[in-house]
């Protein structure tokens, strides 16, 4: 009798291979605005979108100021103790503040990521996201 495990897997594997074989892609001119939409939620610059080769910023390097920790000193970071004064210094709004900025580029990066997943899967070009402007005649 195969392990319940295996058993498992097999079922998922069969239940993807039938999602697999029911995608049908969207039509060109819907995964244009599906894109454009998802774009403009997210915030995204044609350079997001369509970086010039060699130019692509390092994102493990994002955020690191350069210094190696010091080893020496113990790490008390994950160390809090509650706020038993009742009042809320700037500095910890601040501080709260710097943290979900780091969630939302964290999030940003992510969706840049699907973005130009879905850019190649459809074969897209950049002015089919960003058409150029129309002149007057």
């Amino acid at each position: 009798m195969p392990h319940p495990t295996y058993t498992k897997l097999l079922a998922a594997r069969d239940a993807l291979d039938r999602k697999i074989e029911a995608h049908k892609p969207l039509p060109r001119d819907a995964a244009i605005k599906k894109l454009r939409a998802y774009a403009i939620e997210y915030e995204m610059t044609e350079d997001d979108l369509f970086p010039i080769p060699g130019e692509v910023d390092d994102p493990c390097s994002a955020g690191w100021d350069g210094e190696e920790p010091d080893f020496s000193v113990p790490d008390f970071s994950e160390f809090e103790y509650p706020n038993t004064l009742g009042y809320t210094l700037l500095e910890e709004m601040q501080q709260q503040r710097n943290e979900i900025d780091s969630q939302l580029r964290a999030v940003r990066r992510e969706a840049i990521m699907w973005a130009q997943l879905f850019i190649s899967e459809y074969d897209l070009a950049e002015e089919d996201i960003y058409p150029p402007p129309r002149r007057a005649k």
